[in-house]
């Protein structure tokens, strides 16, 4: 768990605090910045989209896939 600030850039955050996307961001799947009522974002959401854009206020959970999971498997 970690604190920053809500304009950080999705990406940076990711970088930051995780270390990447494991295989690099050519095997990023798509992106759940939120709960279940947040919309998945596909690769390109990860270039620019700050985290308050695209997160629910108080749902600040960040689930990253790689194209090795079953996207409807994950979120189940």
């Amino acid at each position: 768990m970690v604190e920053e600030e809500v304009s950080i850039l999705l990406k940076e955050l990711i970088e930051r605090h995780c270390g990447g996307v494991r295989g690099g961001r050519d095997n990023l799947l798509a992106i759940i910045p939120g709960g279940s009522l947040v919309p998945l974002l596909p690769q390109r959401g990860l270039q620019s989209k700050p985290f308050d854009v695209c997160s629910c206020l108080g749902m600040v959970a960040v689930k990253v896939m790689d194209k090795s999971r079953d996207v409807v498997d994950a979120i189940a």
